[in-house]
Order: C-alpha cells, then sequence, then structure tokens
C-alpha cells in the first residue's frame, strides 16, 4: 500500500450543455416582465451575444441557417466555459448564435412544449387568445424557459421592419424546436397552417 500523500480528487466537467434536462444545468435569474425567471445559463449567455451583435437588427435572424463548424465551435466554447472568445463578441456571426439558440432547444431530450396537451395546443391554432394560458401550464424549469423564449422573440418581431421577421415567420421558424416529434399530429397541423 502506497501513499502518497495526495488526495484522490475526481474532477466532474459536464460533457455538453446541449441535448440534456435542462433543470441539470446551472440555472442564472433573469429580468422578465413576468417577474424573475431562472433561466439555463448558456441561453442567458448566447442572449447576450445575440444582442451584442446587433443580431436583431439581421435580416432573417432564427429564419437563416448559421454555419456548422461556428455554432459547434460555438457550443465548445459554452461547454468550457470560454464563451465569447477573448470576451470580444465582434467575431461572431449573429446567425451563428441565433442558429446555436435554436439548435439548444432542438436538442432538449424533451421539447418544451411537449408537456402540454395536444388540446390546448390545438386550441392555439384555433383561437390566439387561448395561447395566452399556454406558459401557465408549463412546470419549470419549461416554463420559465419558454416565457425567456417568448420576450426574445418578441423583441425580434417588434423589430421585423429591419430583420423581415414577423410573427408567422417566428412561428415557423421556431414550431419544430418547441413541439413533439414529426409525427406529432398537433406538430403537423401547426406546420400546415404556417404554410398557408
Amino acid at each position: 500500500r502506497h501513499n502518497l500523500g495526495v488526495a484522490n480528487t475526481v474532477i466532474f466537467k459536464r460533457a455538453t450543455l446541449f441535448g440534456v434536462d435542462p433543470a441539470t444545468l446551472e440555472m442564472v435569474d433573469a429580468n422578465s416582465d413576468y417577474g424573475p425567471l431562472k433561466i439555463p445559463k448558456v441561453l442567458v449567455e448566447l442572449q447576450k451575444a445575440l444582442l451584442a451583435v446587433r443580431g436583431l437588427d439581421v435580416e432573417g435572424i432564427f429564419s437563416v441557417k448559421g454555419n456548422d463548424r461556428r455554432m459547434h465551435e460555438i457550443e465548445e466554447q459554452l461547454t468550457a466555459e470560454t464563451f465569447p472568445e477573448k470576451e470580444d463578441y465582434s467575431t461572431y456571426d449573429p446567425h451563428d448564435v441565433a442558429s446555436t439558440i435554436k439548435a439548444w432547444f432542438g436538442r432538449l431530450p424533451t421539447p418544451v412544449l411537449s408537456k402540454l396537451d395536444d388540446d390546448d395546443l390545438a386550441m392555439c391554432a384555433i383561437d390566439e387568445e387561448e395561447c395566452i394560458e399556454v406558459p401557465g401550464l408549463l412546470p419549470e424549469p419549461e416554463h420559465s424557459i419558454f416565457i425567456w423564449l417568448l420576450e426574445l422573440l418578441f423583441e425580434v418581431c417588434k423589430n421585423s421592419k429591419v430583420n423581415e421577421m414577423e410573427s408567422h415567420a417566428i412561428g415557423r421558424a421556431w414550431a419544430p424546436f418547441l413541439l413533439d416529434r414529426p409525427q406529432d399530429n398537433v406538430r403537423r397541423a401547426l406546420l400546415e397552417q404556417q404554410a398557408k
């Protein structure tokens, strides 16, 4: 038996911030018109980057796909806690940052809106007033994450004269990342409705 006088320490590093249950991620406080929210830090960092590169002013933001290589680099930097590189956001393309946000949502093990009843979602396609109730039906952390996303997308929509992202374009860009499986009838109905 050898005693080296050194404590055996195992350091666990998170393999990724993407594709995991959001409840397992580090949460930070985010200000909201709806009150305080607890949001995964990764989303707050990406939002900060999107605003810093004036992403809300970019035509087709959240609609135009980013560069896969750059998106992968952003994901790696976020996981390694080196984002933004050299504390400089100017090296990031707005579409790469926006697409990384969508990728985070798209790779969730359970899409944010999948915790809702199909009937509740279907009512949104029929009556927009019903949609006001949807966030309140979600459990945490999905509730806070969805409110955070709605507020971000509202800011995008407010700037639609510049970025050409009106509500229908935002819905078309985001529905596949928020709803359940492609074979889900509600998802198909919403996508068909947006295609009209």
